[in-house]
C-alpha cells in the first residue's frame, strides 16, 4: 500500500512491483520478516536511493525493536511490538498520523499482527489495513472492527494461497463473514492499482 499526503509518500509492505516505486516513495514500512511483505530488490534500491525502510529486520535500514514514535515534518509515526500470527516473528503494528495538511488522517497498518492489545487506539483510526484473518478468527473482533475504525482495507485478501491451487479463501466467503461482523458499510479489498482518496 502506498500513501500520499500532500507533504510525502510512503509504503506499507510493498510488494509486487515493488522496486518500481521506489523513486515515489520517500521511505517505506515493513512490517515483519516474510516473503510476502516485502522484495529485498525494493529494499536494495531504497538503500541505494538512501531512503529509510523502517522493519524489524533490515540493516540497511532503521531497526525497530520495540515500540517507537518519530516524526517526519509533520507526519507522526507510532510502531508497536507485535508478533506474526502463525509463525510468532517480530511484526509491527504503525499508526500514522499524516498531519494537519492531511486533516490529520490517521492509518493502521497491521501487518500480520496477532495480538488485539496494539490494534487499541485512543484516538479515532480513519484507515486500518490488516489481514482478514486477524478479526475473523479473533473473538473479540466483531466487536473491535465495529469500534473506532472508520474505514477497513482487508489485505490479504486477493491473495493466492501459500499454498498451492488455489485463493485463500472464495470472494463471496470473505463477504459473507464481512457481514457476519457488522462491518458490510466500510470494509472493502483493494485490488492493484484501486486507490482510495479523502479530501
Amino acid at each position: 500500500m502506498i500513501v500520499k499526503t500532500p507533504e510525502t509518500s510512503f509504503s506499507f509492505d510493498l510488494w509486487e512491483r515493488a522496486v518500481d516505486f521506489s523513486p515515489v516513495v520517500d521511505f517505506a514500512v515493513v512490517s515483519h520478516v516474510h516473503d510476502d511483505h516485502y522484495l529485498v530488490s525494493f529494499l536494495k534500491a531504497m538503500a541505494a536511493a538512501q531512503k529509510r525502510v523502517y522493519s524489524t529486520f533490515w540493516t540497511r535500514g532503521a531497526l525497530v525493536s520495540g515500540s517507537a514514535a518519530l516524526s517526519r515534518a509533520s507526519l507522526k509515526l507510532e510502531f508497536r511490538a507485535s508478533e506474526q500470527v502463525q509463525f510468532k516473528e517480530a511484526c509491527l503494528v504503525t499508526i500514522a498520523d499524516c498531519g494537519p495538511q492531511a486533516s490529520g488522517f490517521r492509518i493502521m497498518h497491521t501487518g500480520d499482527a496477532n495480538r488485539a492489545a496494539e490494534f487499541r487506539s485512543e484516538r479515532r483510526i480513519d484507515l486500518v489495513s490488516s489481514p482478514f484473518d486477524f478479526w475473523d478468527r479473533n473473538p473479540d473482533g466483531g466487536v473491535m472492527a465495529q469500534g473506532g475504525f472508520a474505514r477497513m482495507n482487508f489485505d490479504h485478501g486477493l491473495e493466492l494461497a501459500h499454498e498451492p491451487g488455489g485463493w485463500r479463501s472464495p470472494f463471496d466467503e470473505r463477504y459473507r463473514k464481512i457481514d457476519a461482523l457488522g462491518i458490510s458499510g466500510k470494509a472493502f479489498f483493494l485490488t492493484w492499482g484501486e486507490s482510495l482518496s479523502f479530501p
